[in-house]
């Protein structure tokens, strides 16, 4: 389920990157914790769309040109959820988009 994640992650990063920049894949422990982050500078996604990207089938204005069903990021959620974690995302002009998966480790 977390190679699962990670693909949906990147697949996601990839596709949306703007043309000549690198997604950055990051693991990070922090004493219990575990977060893993996935980054890339492209298409920003609106303050007010943040939470509603993780909702089946919800579409963003600025994607609705590309491929897929709206179903990754839902997914993605779920995975989280069933490890016992959770996902965010942060996305503005100055830092590119980042979304991180935060689990306890066992």
């Amino acid at each position: 389920m977390l190679k699962q994640l990670v693909v949906i992650l990147l697949s996601n990063a990839i596709k949306y990157a703007s043309m000549g920049t690198t997604v950055d894949l990051t693991l990070l422990k922090r004493g219990h914790m575990a977060e893993l982050r996935v980054h890339n500078l492209g298409n920003v996604i609106p303050k007010e769309e943040q939470e509603r990207i993780f909702d089946r089938f919800y579409r963003s204005d600025t994607s609705r040109s590309s491929q897929g069903h709206g179903l990754g990021l839902a997914i993605a959620r779920n995975l989280v959820r069933l490890h016992h974690g959770e996902i965010s995302v942060r996305s503005d002009t100055a830092n590119g988009t980042t979304f991180s998966a935060t689990f306890v480790l066992a």
